[in-house]
């Protein structure tokens, strides 16, 4: 998928809360020269999931989706042109991480791994379907 191709489609965003942090977005940003058409502003995942899942809007960011949070007609396709999304975490280099950061830290591996397992499990029923 190219993103020339994307500006067919309309560009389904999520909104934060009123008072959340501005600088936070959960979209990969296209770029600034082509904004798309067509917005669908949502403020609930939930309600990102029916808009992805009932029309042919599309989103951007990690690429990740979750068993169990996603819907499984939502599906993830890389652009072309762009490398991978790389997830990751900062802390000074003068400090010692916290035992309950260390655990985080395996939590959110373990979490990532599955959703990328789960991602590349919808991926793949989409080809078979293709095919």
């Amino acid at each position: 998928m190219t993103e020339k191709k994307l500006s067919e489609y309309p560009f389904a965003c999520f909104e934060l809360d009123q008072g959340a942090a501005a600088d936070f977005s959960e979209e990969y940003q296209l770029l600034p020269d082509r904004k798309p058409a067509r917005t669908i502003c949502v403020n609930s995942r939930t309600a990102m999931m029916e808009v992805l899942a009932a029309t042919d809007a599309f989103t951007t960011g990690s690429g990740l989706l979750t068993d169990g949070l996603s819907d499984e007609r939502v599906i993830s396709i890389p652009l072309e042109g762009r490398g991978n999304v790389r997830l990751g975490w900062v802390r000074s280099k003068n400090t010692k991480s916290t035992p309950q950061a260390e655990q985080f830290l395996r939590l959110l591996a373990e979490a990532t791994a599955d959703a990328a397992a789960y991602t590349r499990t919808l991926q793949e029923r989409r080809v078979v379907r293709r095919g």
